[in-house]
This record gives C-alpha cells, sequence and structure tokens, in this order.
C-alpha cells in the first residue's frame, strides 16, 4: 500500500512538471538566523537548547545554535526557534 502511495504521488508531480524525486523530499527554509522550517521530515532525534537532530531520509539534519527550541510540530512540518548558527547534513 506504501509503495502505491508513492507512485500515485510521483505522477501528480509529473502532472505539475516537477521532478518525481523531489516528492517527500525534505525542504529546508531558513529565515534570518532565527528560524526554521523543514517540510517533510522524518521525526525529532534530540533536541537540546544548542542542538536540534531531526531524519530527512537516509540523512539526518543537525541544527547548531542557542536558545533553541520547537515552535511547531506536526508530521508534515517542523518550525525550530532560537538562534540559528549552523546547518550541518549528516549521513
Amino acid at each position: 500500500m506504501k509503495h502505491r502511495g508513492k507512485e500515485l504521488a510521483q505522477r501528480a508531480a509529473r502532472a505539475l512538471d516537477m521532478p518525481p524525486e523531489s516528492v517527500g523530499a525534505l525542504r529546508v527554509t531558513v529565515t534570518g538566523d532565527w528560524c526554521l522550517r523543514a517540510e517533510n521530515h522524518g521525526g525529532l532525534i534530540a533536541l537540546s537548547p544548542e542542538s536540534v537532530a531531526v531524519r530527512a531520509g537516509r540523512f539526518i539534519i543537525k541544527v547548531g545554535g542557542e536558545n533553541l527550541r520547537i515552535g511547531a510540530m506536526s508530521d508534515a512540518e517542523l518550525i525550530i526557534t532560537g538562534t540559528i548558527r549552523s546547518l550541518e547534513y549528516l549521513p
């Protein structure tokens, strides 16, 4: 069933002239040094005031900074606020 959902999403992407591999891919938007929005994340791995780790498919996204906290979180979106100093993609 999961395979059918992915196939349907890829067909929809092609119909919208989007690359099929972009379906379900993590999308990160950083606003200034104070807000990060991650769409299509795979869940929160670790959280501290200095570091947040987020699952992104086969990778992990590590956000470093000060006073980091979760502004909002849903299955589709994660918002991290605070002073963002670094962003790393880890295997």
